[in-house]
């Protein structure tokens, strides 16, 4: 009996060893198993934290790829709608310009038949057509050389037109048809202020106007004949007229000087005794009404008289 409960101690002692085993392995199980669990609590929070990096970088990511994508779909655009606008506006042009062509056509084709209207009544011998139209062709387009033709066409209408009004008027002049002969000599004028010409029309134009009673427009004409050289033309009596005219007038001083200047500059001319004559009895026609105006006042009233 001692030696079943030495037994019985020793199973007991060892039933205890192993309770006590148990027990510490429960404890260390226990205590693996809160370590277990705090570890999966954090790979848990971890996790998520993962998560939560992987998804905030992702959208990082697609917004910074989506924000390339549209600084590239900005960049080109820009360029497409760059070349778009240059497409447009080379087409633009391009038909601007064979509007222009088609126009510049159909103005050179009018051009041409205007041009060749005008050269017909230059070949015709129209001057008076010819000068009248010649405006009409600075709206047109035309050659450099037609230019030139044309403008050589209308001296000569202008020489034709100066000419005729001149022979006509010394025509009329020489009837003694003073009208007509102002009248065709300021035609003539009309069409030139200067050439051989001009000279001797304003030396008829004068007297014909003198005849006329027209005083100051005769003595313009005359005094434009001679500053115009008409005495080296060979009519020397042009002051001797201008003299007479100036008498008609009343401007006795101005007729004085005229005659005299006249007489001494052609002294053999057939009209220089009759100016030399003239010269004096203006001088002694004012002299006399110097002295009557000295013995009475009232008599200075009445102009002197030349015969």
């Amino acid at each position: 009996m001692d030696e079943m409960h030495r037994e019985i101690k020793v199973l007991r002692g060892v039933v205890e060893d192993h309770t006590e085993a148990i027990d510490k392995t429960l404890d260390a199980s226990s205590q693996i198993a809160r370590a277990m669990e705090v570890l999966a609590q954090r790979q848990k929070s971890r996790g998520r934290a993962q998560q939560l990096n992987s998804f905030v970088a992702y959208m990082l990511f697609t917004v910074l790829l989506g924000g390339a994508f549209y600084v590239l779909y900005l960049s080109r655009s820009a360029a497409i709608t760059q070349a778009r606008d240059e497409a447009l506006e080379s087409a633009k042009e391009a038909r601007a310009r064979a509007r222009d062509l088609q126009d510049s056509q159909v103005e050179r084709k009018r051009s041409a038949r205007a041009a060749a209207e005008y050269y017909r009544l230059i070949r015709e011998g129209r001057s008076g057509d010819v000068i009248a139209g010649y405006d009409a062709l600075e709206e047109l387009e035309l050659s450099e050389t037609e230019r030139e033709v044309f403008v050589d066409g209308l001296k000569n209408a202008r020489a034709e037109m100066v000419e005729s009004g001149f022979l006509a008027g010394v025509e009329a002049f020489r009837r003694n048809d003073f009208e007509a002969a102002t009248a065709e000599l300021r035609r003539g004028l009309a069409y030139s202020d200067e050439g051989e010409r001009m000279a001797e029309m304003r030396y008829y134009l004068g007297i014909s106007l003198s005849s006329q009673g027209s005083q100051p427009e005769a003595i313009a004409e005359l005094e434009k004949a001679i500053e115009g050289r008409v005495e080296q033309a060979g009519i020397y009596d042009a002051r001797f007229h201008l003299a007479n005219t100036l008498v008609k007038a009343g401007d006795m001083p101005e007729a004085r000087q005229a005659f005299t200047k006249f007489a001494t500059k052609h002294p053999n001319h057939r009209f220089a005794q009759m100016a030399r004559r003239k010269a004096v009895q203006i001088l002694r026609a004012a002299r006399r009404s110097q002295r009557m105006a000295r013995e009475s006042p009232r008599t200075a009233l009445a102009p002197p008289s030349i015969p």
